[in-house]
């Protein structure tokens, strides 16, 4: 190899060595580029999560420009080194090396050039000889040196950076190459940003029968557990329900979601606070269904009925024998058992999609029918039962209804059946009698009442007993229950009984308990009414005072009357439970056969509660209604004077409500220590007398008078607990009289017993005698002063009402005078301003009475329940009146004026009524001193011992004699005035007069109907009639409340009734006109018929009387709207079709039982 060669050899190295050089360049910035590239695209997209078109672009991206530069950084290099393709030429390559070596330059490009011309010239020695001399020249020069590699190390800044990162990240965070690789590898999918948690269903497995519901239970792992997780489904979210766990699994709590009914596939996911799920699927699986089924019914040749067919009815009831045929139709069936009872199921044929069965049914037997197919290896079961129908017992099911007033009468509401009919059905008692003790005396008394019954398999009946006809003494006990009997005639009839009802007739301990208890529970209720109306009362002054710093009420105040409103019902509710507490307390007391002094004071405070709820709570509720509706100021202020008006009447009367009620609880106990102080009275007499005699041994006779002194000391604290209702009233009564007599008989029956110790018995009989003549004192002084607290107590409330009437007729006198007065006085005259003040003089006069009544009527039942309603309206209008008379406004003035004395006639009425009943009830007490009592239990105004409903007729006929003579009194006393009633009635007795007033109430005379003023003695006269009338009225509403009581009212006497409280009223404002005698004619022709009705029936009960009829009593209203509201059940129950299927018709009657 010659030196050219060589030369030649050297230029090829350098060449394979730029290219190398080349190649590690291009290494270097791919590996820069590339590394960026991806770490950034990696941590791009495993932080971000990018969509997928921008990972197509780095995808394309990285794999277009990547290869791209590949191919030419390091492909073509390497291809080039081994000398593939085109290279650089030797020229090219001694440039480069002429360029780096300054020695070198153009001597290597030169030999390159003489070696190409050598074939073109001649002289081919010489140039060969130039070529050698220059390649020895050019020998020592390294022409590789000319490429460094070491200036490729600024390229290693831009590799090593990446490089060291993405070796960090990969020991560190592998994931992130990881995951990011795999979603930018898969740019088509879509990645859901990997949340901090992970979502971990707790269901096995995701699949559900057809049309049932499934419960998604998922839980949340990780670092942090979201607070709530939603559930995607059908482009819906919803938030799913967050659980607590239980004990046995881990975490605190998870989250469900219920899909309901599932038809078909369900595709859902989970998302929370910001993060998605995967999709999850729950598939459905065919379930197997039972689309319809027929069951033939083959009944027995032997119940005559035809054979049916019942679509889709499993619960089946049949006579015993009867074959039943089930025919199947199913849908996504494979499988179909039939199991009897317990048994194992037997395979059913198939026949296309229908299974087959049939079987003959003896007894009771329940069946279950299992479906099942290949999908679902749970297999569904449908349990049914057969039940057989023998012959059975009648049943009976009775309801007991007491009335809530008196347990004396029972109503019994029931209905027997059996499956072929019913014979009879009955009600069967025994009654045990018993001693004090309560224990068993003698044997059973059995009875028996048929009860009448409509013929059938079913029949309903009602049945009312009156426990009083029974006879029952007190402590007897009562058993009763119900029977029926079916119309079995081969087996022989079959009875059945209803369940026993038991009652024990109250002893007189038991009874007295009850009623002390319900009169405590009374008084409590009347106390808790009273609290109600005092905040009431506070409501009202609040209420104006809010009216006088505004002008008009806010929705708070409409609020606040809303309350009042309600607080007022809420009154009314609890004056309602008072009369029904009050009501059946007086019933249970019926027994005990108190005074009649005691049943007239229960009476009036029946019609005092009445009047309370009726008229006063009532107008109160109306009152509020308006107030509720009025805008203007003055008005509602108006209004609410009058409500605080009406308040403190209602507070007057609650107070004379709680002082009667205690009252008659006073003298209800006087009544029972009497009662029993005569029995023990009685006892001790009975003893004393075996003390005389010698009857019984000295322990004997001690024995017998301990057990007397211990019913002494029960005695004793009974006066113990009538001291403290006593001492709670504000009328208290002395009791000190009785006391020492109470404390003498307790002596004396002590010092009895200790004489009879000692042997003494002459001394134990007189001390016995001692005692119960202590007893009977005891005992007389008490029923005296429960009857009315005796004659100086009746001495006192006859001056009492006295004084109080002569001030009202006084004070009607002078409302009269002054009406005339103001009449007839100018307004601009000096003298009407006298009669102002005359006004309010008038005005403080009936103050005084209002109070004097008020404390009256605290301790005088016989006031009317009206009473204090009466003196509060007169004080009403007589403060209209003054009003009135200050604004100088005469005809409103007068008008107000005639009210006051119309008002005041009405009260001396009641009180002159009052005064002639305590008179009378002196004189009786004067007639009893003087040894002529009257048989107890009359009442004035009867036949002493008369029985009430007996000899009405002729107390009857008093009244018509009494009637006539005052119609005669009042014709004299219009002739007398020289009036006509139609002449009266023509000038003012029609509508208003001129001055605007009522009937009767004319500018002349002071309401007398025109006919002028009346002298002092023809208005005392009209007075005393018109006190007359009203006796008269009174004792007819007596004799009417008698009837009523009987079941025998008269509606005669109601009308008679109003036609004299009409002619009263005309007689109190003195309108005697032709109205009055045309009335009085009226009432006459009235009261005859009444007097032949009463005495014909009268003749009737007398001859039912002679024939031992049995009279029955009317059946309490409670009882009669039981009795309807059940008929209206039991008239619903007889639409029932004929033609329903007996099983359904059971199932209907059984129902009704329930609902009844």
């Amino acid at each position: 190899m010659n030196n050219y060669q060589l030369l030649i050899a050297r230029l090829d190295a350098f060449i394979r060595k730029y290219y190398a050089n080349k190649l590690i360049k291009g290494l270097l910035i791919f590996l820069a580029a590339a590394i960026a590239f991806y770490l950034l695209a990696s941590l791009g997209e495993y932080y971000f999560y990018f969509p997928s078109w921008l990972r197509y672009t780095f995808l394309i991206s990285f794999i277009g420009i990547g290869g791209f530069a590949l191919i030419y950084l390091i492909m073509i290099p390497l291809l080039k080194m081994q000398k593939l393709g085109k290279v650089i030429s030797h020229e090219y390559a001694a440039l480069i090396i002429g360029t780096h070596f300054p020695d070198v330059q153009d001597k290597l490009l030169n030999v390159l050039q003489l070696k190409q011309g050598l074939h073109n010239t001649i002289s081919k020695e010489l140039i060969e000889a130039s070529i050698e001399q220059k390649t020895k020249d050019l020998t020592p020069v390294h022409f590789q040196t000319a490429v460094n590699f070491a200036t490729n190390k600024r390229y290693l800044p831009f590799v090593l950076p990446p490089l060291l990162i993405s070796i960090f990240i990969l020991f560190a965070a592998p994931n992130i190459f990881k995951e990011s690789a795999e979603r930018l590898l898969s740019p088509s999918e879509k990645f859901i940003p990997k949340a901090p948690f992970t979502f971990k269903i707790l269901n096995k497995n995701l699949q559900v029968a057809q049309y049932e519901d499934i419960e998604i239970q998922l839980i949340t792992e990780g670092k942090t557990i979201p607070e709530n997780v939603l559930i995607k489904s059908n482009g819906q979210e919803i938030m799913m329900q967050k659980k607590e766990r239980s004990p046995e699994q881990k975490g605190d709590f998870m989250f469900t979601h219920t899909f309901f009914k599932v038809s078909k596939n369900i595709s859902f996911s989970f998302s929370a606070a910001g993060f998605e799920s995967e999709k999850f699927t729950i598939k459905t699986l065919q379930k197997p269904v039972i689309k319809l089924f027929k069951v033939s019914v083959d009944y027995p040749d032997y119940t005559g009925r035809k054979d049916e067919v019942l679509d889709n009815i499993g619960d089946i009831i049949a006579p015993q024998g009867t074959t039943l045929r089930w025919v199947f139709s199913t849908e996504h069936t494979d499988h179909m058992q039939f199991a009897l009872g317990n048994a194992a199921g037997v395979d059913m044929p198939k026949q296309m999609n229908q299974f087959l069965y049939n079987y003959r049914f003896m007894k009771d037997t329940s069946y279950n029918i299992i479906i099942s197919n290949n999908q679902i290896a749970k297999k569904d079961t449908m349990h049914y039962t057969v039940s057989v129908i023998p012959d059975q017992f009648p049943s009976i099911n009775v309801q007991q209804y007491n009335d809530s007033l008196t347990d004396n009468f029972v109503l019994f509401v029931g209905e027997a059946g059996d499956d072929y009919g019913i014979r009879n059905v009955s009600l069967n008692y025994s009654i045990q009698k018993t001693n004090e003790k309560g224990e068993a005396t003698g044997g059973l008394k059995n009875g028996s009442i048929p009860v009448a019954i409509a013929m059938g398999t079913s029949t309903q009946f009602n049945q009312f007993l009156d426990l009083e006809q029974l006879n029952l003494q007190a402590g007897d006990k009562l058993s009763y229950h119900f029977s029926a009997c079916d119309n079995d005639a081969v087996n022989g009839s079959k009875c059945t009984k209803s369940i026993t009802f038991t009652y024990e007739k109250p002893t007189a301990k038991k009874l007295d308990s009850l009623i002390e208890k319900n009169q405590e529970q009374v008084t409590k209720d009347i106390n808790n009414a009273a609290k109600q109306n005092d905040k009431m009362e506070k409501d009202i002054k609040q209420m104006q005072e809010k009216l006088l710093q505004k002008n008009e009420l806010d929705w708070q105040d409409k609020k606040a009357m809303e309350e009042m409103m309600e607080r007022n019902e809420n009154m009314q509710k609890q004056i309602e439970n008072i009369q029904k507490k009050f009501e059946q307390n007086n019933k249970q007391s019926e027994k005990k056969d108190y005074s009649e002094e005691v049943k007239e004071k229960q009476e009036s405070m029946e019609k005092l509660l009445d009047e309370l709820k009726k008229n006063e709570l009532n107008e109160r509720m109306k009152k509020m209604e308006e107030l509720m509706k009025m805008l203007n100021k003055d008005k509602l202020m108006e209004q609410l004077k009058q409500m605080e008006q009406d308040n403190e009447l209602m507070e007057k009367d609650l107070d004379r409500v709680v002082e009667m009620m205690k009252q008659l609880e006073r003298d209800m106990r006087m009544e029972d220590i009497a009662k029993k102080a005569e029995e023990l009275a009685k006892k001790q007499d009975e003893l004393n007398k075996q003390m005389d005699n010698n009857a019984l041994n000295k322990d004997e006779l001690k024995k017998k008078q301990d057990e007397l002194n211990k019913e002494m000391e029960a005695i004793k604290k009974d006066i113990a607990e009538l001291e403290k209702v006593n001492e709670s009233m504000e009328n208290k009564m002395d009791m000190g009289d009785m006391k020492k007599d109470e404390k003498e008989a307790a002596d004396n029956m002590d010092k009895s017993s200790d004489q009879l110790s000692s042997g003494n018995k002459s001394g134990a009989s007189k001390s016995g005698k001692n005692a119960k003549e202590a007893l009977d004192k005891m005992a007389q002084k008490m029923k005296d002063a429960a009857g009315g607290g005796g004659p100086e107590q009746v001495e006192i409330d006859i001056k009492a009402t006295r004084q109080i009437l002569q001030n009202l007729i006084r004070m009607s006198f002078a409302q009269e005078d002054l009406i005339n007065d103001v009449k007839k006085t100018s307004i601009a005259d000096p003298k009407y301003v006298e009669n102002t003040q005359q006004q309010n003089k008038l005005k403080k006069d009936s103050k005084m009475i209002a109070d004097s009544l008020f404390a009256l009527s605290k301790r005088l039942p016989k006031l009317s329940s009206t009473v204090n309603k009466e003196i509060d309206d007169v004080n009403r209008h007589m403060e209209s009146a003054i009003n009135y008379l200050e604004q100088r406004i005469v005809p409103q003035a007068t008008m107000h004026q005639q009210y006051v004395m119309t008002g005041a006639n009405n009260l001396a009425l009641m009180l002159n009524e009052v005064l002639q009943q305590l008179m009378q009830q002196q004189a009786e007490s004067q007639s009893q001193a003087n040894g002529n009592c009257t048989k107890p239990g009359s009442k004035p105004g009867k036949k002493p011992g008369k029985k009430p409903g007996k000899g009405m007729g002729m107390q009857l006929g008093d009244i018509i004699s009494q009637q006539q003579k005052l119609g005669d009194a009042m014709k004299q006393l219009m002739d007398k005035m020289g009036k006509k009633g139609k002449e009266g009635e023509g000038k003012n007795g029609e509508g208003k007069g001129k001055d605007g007033k009522k009937p009767g109430q004319s500018g002349n005379g002071g309401g007398n109907g025109g006919q002028g003023e009346q002298s002092p003695g023809e208005s005392e006269q009209m007075a005393r009639i018109a006190a007359q009338q009203s006796a008269l009225r009174k004792q007819l509403n007596d004799i009417n409340n008698e009837l009523r009581k009987d079941g025998k009212s008269n509606p005669n006497l109601t009308k008679i009734q109003q036609e004299m409280d009409r002619n009263e009223t005309d007689i109190v404002n003195k309108r005697l006109t032709n109205d009055i005698l045309n009335r009085q004619s009226e009432i006459m022709s009235r009261l005859l018929e009444a007097k032949e009705a009463m005495r014909q029936q009268e003749q009737g009960e007398q001859r039912e009387s002679n024939s031992a009829k049995e009279i029955n009593k009317e059946i309490p209203q409670q009882l009669k709207d039981i009795l309807k509201s059940k008929q209206s059940v039991i008239d619903y129950y007889k639409t029932i079709p004929g033609e329903l299927k007996p099983q359904y018709k059971k199932m209907v009657e059984d129902y009704y039982q329930l609902i009844k």
